[in-house]
């Protein structure tokens, strides 16, 4: 599916959402606006979408250089325990990989009895379920925005409402680098 086609049923799927959803798109288009730094932006959108759909963690991370791994900007626990070292490679792999392949927003909402979990280190926080939403620029996936732990699990809806936010976040690190650019 292409992207245009992709993103006309994403806004379609986007109609009957109540107005804190579109509150909250503007809120994240104003973070663009307002700010050069990504990481800064990333946080508020993050938020936004956590608070929209009521995950309780997750995080954001962009491709390294190579095209192999997650770099974590930053990651919520949700108040969770989490022994995995922060240091440890976060291979693009699993269900992350299928986000980035697609470039579309997946969930599962039964992760802890999926094929996925084999790609979890030892330590790692529980995820009764999942959704991962990639940034994407000029057709290539270059981050992810990942949300967790949403009582009750996710709907399409949680996904039309995740995959427009990491469209507003892939304008923003479009953004950031163009700033970056510019100061150089």
């Amino acid at each position: 599916m292409n992207s245009e086609t992709h993103n006309r049923s994403s806004v379609s799927d986007l109609l009957p959402l109540k107005q804190v959803v579109l509150d909250g798109f503007i809120k994240c288009a104003r973070a663009v606006l307002e700010s050069s730094s990504f990481e800064k932006t990333a946080r508020i959108i993050f938020d936004t979408c956590r608070e929209l759909t009521g995950a309780t963690s997750g995080y954001v991370a962009l491709v390294n250089d190579a095209g192999t791994e997650n770099e974590v900007l930053f990651l919520e626990s949700g108040g969770l325990a989490c022994t995995v070292d922060p240091n440890l490679p976060m291979p693009i792999r699993g269900l992350r990989a299928e986000a980035y392949r697609s470039r579309r927003a997946v969930y599962h909402n039964d992760f802890m009895h999926s094929e996925w979990t084999a790609f979890m280190p030892r330590g790692h926080v529980v995820l009764h379920n999942v959704l991962f939403a990639p940034l994407v620029l000029e057709g290539e996936a270059v981050g992810l925005i990942g949300v967790a732990n949403k009582e009750g699990g996710f709907t399409d809806q949680d996904a039309a409402v995740v995959g427009t936010l990491a469209e507003i976040a892939a304008i923003a690190l479009r953004n950031s680098r163009v700033v970056e650019l510019l100061k150089n």
